[in-house]
């Protein structure tokens, strides 16, 4: 499989009219342009993990990529960043005590 390339055009072969190392009109070579392949599956996980660090909603992103468990979505709970803290927040908006565990910083 020939890798991709970030200007869109064809990687050279062998008796294509092109300068090496350079990104002509029809075919490129140029070292930087090249655009590393991966699995499907890789690219399904860091999309889930950039959407969860971002913010979206475990929901949400299990509707997005067709979980059908909540608990395989689940994999991804740790990456967001203030979700213990928006519980927090939330308790404390309803004037609910919040006990704190000083050993581990979190809320009991």
């Amino acid at each position: 499989m020939a890798a991709a390339r970030s200007c869109g055009k064809l990687a050279p072969a062998e008796g294509d009219d092109y300068r090496a190392g350079d990104c002509g009109p029809r075919f490129c070579d140029d070292q930087a342009h090249k655009i590393r392949w991966f699995p499907p599956k890789v690219m399904r996980h860091t999309a889930a993990s950039w959407l969860v660090q971002d913010g979206v909603l475990l929901y949400d992103v299990q509707a997005l990529l067709g979980h059908e468990s909540f608990a395989t979505t689940q994999r991804y709970a740790h990456l967001a960043p203030d979700a213990h803290s928006r519980v927090l927040e939330s308790w404390a908006r309803l004037g609910a005590p919040v006990a704190h565990d000083a050993k581990e910083g979190r809320s009991s």
